[in-house]
């Protein structure tokens, strides 16, 4: 996972933590805290800044109409992987992320190292980098 930019660590627990699926032309920014870019969650928690992931949930499943934009993300099926996990998870801090190992466009590695089958897209700070690595580690421990 540190390959696709997912630090082994930042992975404990997240499969049930919620967050927000961003706009489709949102940008990660580590600059732009408290929300890092996604502007969807920016327009309903303005003047929030996340704190303890108790007091998150909380908010963010308040009935202030607003329920109905926080998921969980599914990170097994092929639905969720057109964005940005580090927007999804927008309160986790910039160290949480790894520098992604494969460029785009990079001759020297095969494309299947960085482009999406179905998508055509980057794999890093997708759901799809999950699939990737658990297949990659697979492959080492079959070959070893």
């Amino acid at each position: 996972m540190n390959d696709y930019g997912v630090r082994p660590a930042t992975l404990f627990g997240l499969a049930i933590e919620p967050g927000v699926i961003p706009n489709t032309n949102d940008v990660y920014s580590p600059l732009k805290p408290p929300f890092r870019g996604n502007t969807k969650v920016a327009e309903f928690l303005t003047g929030w800044t996340p704190t303890t992931r108790k007091e998150r949930i909380d908010f963010m499943e308040s009935d202030d109409g607003k329920k109905s934009q926080v998921e969980v993300l599914d990170w097994n099926s092929n639905l969720m992987i057109d964005f940005d996990i580090r927007l999804f998870y927008f309160w986790l801090s910039p160290d949480a992320w790894s520098k992604c190992r494969w460029t785009p466009g990079d001759s020297s590695v095969p494309t299947f190292y960085w482009k999406q089958q179905l998508r055509h897209t980057q794999i890093c700070y997708t759901a799809d980098a999950l699939k990737y690595a658990q297949t990659g580690y697979l492959v080492v421990i079959v070959n070893t």
